[in-house]
C-alpha cells in the first residue's frame, strides 16, 4: 500500500466538524448580567432561588 493510499485511509472517518450543528460547539451563553427576569431560563430567575439550602423568594 502506498503513502498515499495509508494517508488517505487514515484520515476518513464518519466525526465531521461541519454541519447544520457545528457553530453549537462554539457557541455557549457566557453571561446573564442584566437580564430581565423573564427572558432568563426558569433556572435562573430571582423568584427561583436557593439560598443556603432553603427557598428564598425575590425582594
Amino acid at each position: 500500500m502506498s503513502i498515499r493510499a495509508e494517508a488517505r485511509l487514515h484520515f476518513e472517518c464518519d466525526v465531521h466538524l461541519l454541519g447544520a450543528t457545528a457553530i453549537d460547539r462554539f457557541l455557549r451563553p457566557v453571561c446573564y448580567q442584566d437580564l430581565p427576569d423573564t427572558l432568563l431560563p426558569d433556572a435562573l430567575k430571582q423568584s427561583n432561588l436557593r439560598v443556603d439550602g432553603g427557598w428564598s423568594t425575590a425582594k
